[in-house]
């Protein structure tokens, strides 16, 4: 995730406040029939931060330490400590973690697990130049297939693992566009969302895991005004709003291609619910204050670590001022995999 800091800077509009009678709401798990369900094979990630598992070029920031510190014990690319969604939802299917897309060229047999197209710090939308948007991770995927990679064979039997976090709001903000005007761009979001996924379901693809954006206000940027003591409720409303809007677009889905699978993946509740109720997760028990802090990843021109890392890495829900640690992963996944069960025949 990435320019997130910049949705501090603005306020509530009146639109965007209706959406606070929802906030308690449990979004629905939403599948398909029971008869559209297939056996997974493989799988195909598009998304940001969340899902990458190491698209970005060696220089970035999740290949320097102490990223990775708790797996692979080194940096791998991924945003995090360790694992994240990607490779949990892989091995719930007993699947190794699909190759990311841009490590594909030196492990050829690997790709029949299918493909990670995530990058960090995109979005629906284009948010940093000369990374992939939803749209271009898309085309990658055409690619493969037009070059005989992949059948229609494979794509029908594959699940679509479909994680954006919102990266898209904290660029729109960046850019200084009006407050007024954020409704109105979540509902385009939602409208190329949609695009997105009728795009993959085109090319034959059946079986959608889509995640839903998590408590923005609830991420260390936010949560250390106060002291790492509470959530920003005002933040948080965007992202009850976004996700009001993806479910009825899931429902819309479920109903207008009846031979597909759409699975909502319920990440804001799940992550609200192990902030607010710290105590029922075992060590899960630092919630709000991030593992590691100060520039994680970064030196000074001495050498000097920017940064410092807890002692208890399982104990954080936050790797980052962003991004969840291997525990909270491994946390949120508990909640989640009551979903997950619904592609299993």
């Amino acid at each position: 995730m990435q320019d997130k800091e910049a949705l501090a800077t603005t306020s509530t509009s009146t639109q965007m406040t209706h959406v606070l009678f929802l906030s308690g709401l449990i979004f629905l798990h939403l599948a398909g029939n029971v008869e559209s369900r297939r056996a997974i094979r493989g799988m195909f990630v598009f998304g940001d931060s969340y899902a990458d598992t190491g698209n970005h070029g060696h220089s970035a920031i999740a290949w320097q330490p102490p990223y990775g510190i708790t797996y692979p014990r080194h940096p791998s690319g991924r945003h995090s400590d360790g694992r994240v969604l990607t490779d949990f939802v892989a091995s719930f299917f007993n699947m190794s973690t699909p190759l990311p897309y841009n490590q594909r060229q030196g492990n050829p047999n690997l790709v029949h697990f299918g493909t990670n197209f995530a990058s960090g710090g995109t979005g629906i939308f284009d948010t940093v130049p000369g990374l992939p948007n939803a749209t271009a991770q898309i085309e990658q995927l055409q690619d493969l297939v037009k070059n005989g990679v992949y059948s229609a064979t494979t794509l029908a039997s594959s699940l679509v693992l479909f994680s954006f976090s919102g990266n898209d709001y904290g660029f729109y903000v960046q850019r200084k566009r009006t407050e007024a005007g954020l409704p109105g761009f979540v509902e385009m979001v939602i409208k190329q969302f949609r695009v997105d996924l009728e795009r993959l379901y085109g090319m034959g693809l059946r079986q959608f895991a889509i995640t839903n954006i998590g408590p923005l206000g609830c991420l260390p940027l936010y949560t250390a005004k106060s002291n790492y003591s509470s959530c920003n409720d005002t933040v948080n409303v965007l992202a009850v709003y976004h996700n009001s809007l993806l479910q009825e677009v899931v429902k819309v889905m479920r109903k207008s291609r009846a031979n597909g699978s759409f699975v909502l993946l319920d990440y804001y509740s799940s992550a609200l619910s192990i902030i607010q109720h710290k105590d029922q997760y075992g060590k899960l028990r630092n919630a709000l204050k991030p593992c590691c802090m100060g520039a994680c990843g970064m030196r000074d021109s001495a050498g000097k670590a920017m940064y410092s890392v807890c002692e208890q890495r399982g104990s954080a829900f936050f790797w980052d001022v962003v991004h969840p640690t291997q525990a909270a992963w491994q946390a949120l996944m508990k909640p989640l995999t009551s979903s997950l069960h619904l592609f299993q025949t």
